[in-house]
């Protein structure tokens, strides 16, 4: 189990998941296996995708497994890609028990939706464990299904968990200290911190849910530049208004070294993406582990 949670409002998206991963079956079971798996995937950095259930899928890590699934089918934008996952996540589930096979994605960014194509914050849920009132049921289905959610008119922030549910009232609660936050702040920053603080809540109470968190922050300029232009950028900051932003929180936040997720564009994936900037000088750099490449032109 892990908990990812996402948000959504008229200028930015926001998605955190915990890093902690447990052995569900055989001796081992309910113990620690990893404090650090990366379950967050970037997509073209206007949209990140979390996910929850198992964490191999085929043999590799399941946020590899997304990434290089989806830069593949030669993925850019949020409804390619959840049709893809969609159609490809049930064959790679091993053979297990009806409970033990739930699995879910959770998708939260921008996309341009019709008739007008006009650009909306939303999220998306792609999972074979959920109703179409996206509440989740006690065992998987043979299909995975796609709901999508966007706000409302009368909305200025919505909410939305996968895995490890919120507590009755927290979601509530949660909605109204975001909206305040948006309105005497107007500070992205403040936001994600919310986020984060929730699922340090839920892992002080279960042990499924670890107290390491990867974070991402996917403001409206990414999705009007990489929509009008093709290029979106992604950096280890501090959430901002020009650009998609990832940060790693522990129970104390260092802006000078970010893991970041996993990312895919097109047919291109990297991993291990990790930025690190130094304390005395402008000096910074990142790193990453590539997955999958364009073919080489001949």
């Amino acid at each position: 189990m892990t908990q990812v949670l996402a948000a959504i409002t008229p200028e930015y998206a926001f998605v955190v998941a915990d890093r902690r991963t447990t052995y569900v079956e055989g001796r081992r079971r309910g113990t620690v296996a990893s404090e650090q798996e990366c379950k967050l995937v970037s997509l073209c950095h206007v949209s990140a995708i979390g996910y929850t259930g198992y964490s191999e899928l085929q043999g590799i890590p399941t946020h590899e497994w997304i990434a290089t699934t989806l830069a593949k089918s030669n993925c850019h934008h949020a409804h390619e890609a959840s049709k893809v996952l969609a159609e490809s996540t049930n064959a790679a589930l091993p053979p297990a028990s009806a409970q033990l096979r739930r699995h879910a994605f959770l998708l939260c960014g921008w996309a341009p939706f019709e008739p007008d194509r006009l650009v909306k914050p939303h999220m998306c849920l792609i999972s074979n464990y959920h109703d179409e009132a996206m509440l989740p049921t006690a065992n998987a289905r043979e299909d995975f299904r796609v709901n999508v959610r966007t706000l409302r008119l009368s909305e200025s922030v919505a909410v939305f968990s996968v895995g490890e549910p919120l507590r009755p009232g927290r979601e509530v609660s949660l909605t109204r200290s975001i909206r305040r936050a948006l309105a005497h702040e107007n500070d992205p920053a403040s936001t994600l911190r919310l986020l984060v603080e929730e699922v340090f809540t839920t892992s002080d109470r279960t042990s499924t849910v670890g107290d390491r968190v990867q974070a991402c922050c996917i403001p409206i300029a990414s999705a009007y530049n990489l929509f009008t232009s093709g290029r979106s950028r992604l950096s280890g900051l501090r959430p901002r208004a020009d650009r998609t932003t990832f940060s790693y929180y522990d129970r104390e936040y260092n802006e000078y070294t970010q893991h970041g997720p996993t990312t895919t564009c097109g047919q291109s994936a990297f991993a291990d993406l990790k930025y690190e900037r130094s304390t005395s000088g402008p000096e910074q750099s990142a790193q990453m582990r590539v997955l999958h490449a364009p073919p080489r032109e001949p």
